[in-house]
């Protein structure tokens, strides 16, 4: 099996510019907030703001219950576009789009750098009920 470290690319300072300029184009122009969870993703979603001046909400556990909430300064029906750094079969952002629902979020879609391939935009598009975008296939980086 091939291994995408993305911790390791998304540490370099040129890469992780590099990751924002691509993704950039792919933030709509209604999109109030970004949200992305997991080190790698928000490190390419901090790098995304950055870019293009839009607001972030970072997922974490709540201390108390555990459940998954975005955090930062959102608002009730704020739009809002998940970044992924990889999607494989989706379950990590299906997680994630939910939370943000619960949290009263009009969600835009998913964007990732990085699709592994899997069953991701299936289970995202169909499953799951949000558009899906992925600037890079898999076996496009690792032929």
């Amino acid at each position: 099996m091939r291994w995408y470290e993305s911790e390791l690319v998304l540490t370099r300072p040129g890469v992780l510019r590099r990751c924002a300029e691509l993704l950039a184009h792919r933030i709509p122009e209604n999109t109030d907030r970004i949200a992305a969870r997991g080190s790698a993703a928000v490190a390419v979603a901090t790098a995304v703001a950055v870019a293009t001046d839009a607001q972030l909400l970072f997922g974490e556990a709540d201390p108390d219950t555990g459940e998954l909430r975005f955090v930062g300064d959102g608002f009730p029906g704020a739009r809002v576009l998940l970044l992924e750094d990889i999607v494989e079969s989706g379950g990590h952002a299906a997680m994630s789009v939910e939370a943000l629902k619960a949290g009263g979020f009009s969600i835009i879609g998913v964007v990732a750098l990085i699709d592994r391939e899997g069953h991701g935009r299936n289970h995202l598009e169909t499953q799951v009920g949000v558009t899906y975008e992925a600037e890079f296939r898999e076996s496009e980086l690792l032929p």
